[in-house]
């Protein structure tokens, strides 16, 4: 009985005279080779990309990214720096966000914290920008801290 590796070696010989009968070539040339390579890695890339958007996406819609944006903020002159303020927006409706080139349901354009008079500023938000959903309509609450030249907003709802 023969074994395994004369076996083994006597169907890869008639596989390959078989092969090199079709007339099809047994390697693919350098060119084909780093052709193919190319596109793997195209693919590679376009697949890391679009993981990578979607992952992006993710986390920014659960508002674990920051956004920094010139933004309307009332202060008052005797807001020091370092001291928070609990804060309100609303989101923007569908026509003003176009015509202010702003993303609908923006809750960044202004933010009212006090009587004090308007200011346009940075201002950092930690949490969702955009809010559609009913209960945002009413008002949007941030907890917003003082800095020396601008503001960061920490979602509250």
């Amino acid at each position: 009985m023969p074994n395994e590796e004369s076996l083994g070696g006597k169907i890869g010989r008639t596989s390959g005279r078989l092969y090199k009968k079709s007339g099809l070539p047994t390697k693919l040339s350098e060119e084909a080779a780093g052709n193919i390579g190319c596109i793997v890695m195209f693919i590679a890339i376009c697949v890391i990309w679009a993981i990578g958007s979607w992952v992006y996406s993710a986390l920014d819609d659960a508002g674990y990214l920051s956004h920094t944006r010139e933004t309307i903020i009332t202060a008052e002159q005797s807001w020091i720096v370092g001291e928070s303020k609990t804060c309100i927006s609303v989101p923007l409706e569908p026509q003003e966000a176009h015509v202010l080139h702003r993303q609908r349901w923006d809750v960044t354009r202004s933010v009212g914290c006090d009587s004090g008079p308007e200011h346009e500023i940075k201002v950092t938000f930690h949490g969702r920008t955009e809010r559609s959903e009913a209960r945002a309509k009413f008002g949007v609450s941030w907890k917003c801290l003082r800095r020396s030249d601008s503001f960061d907003c920490y979602a509250l709802d």
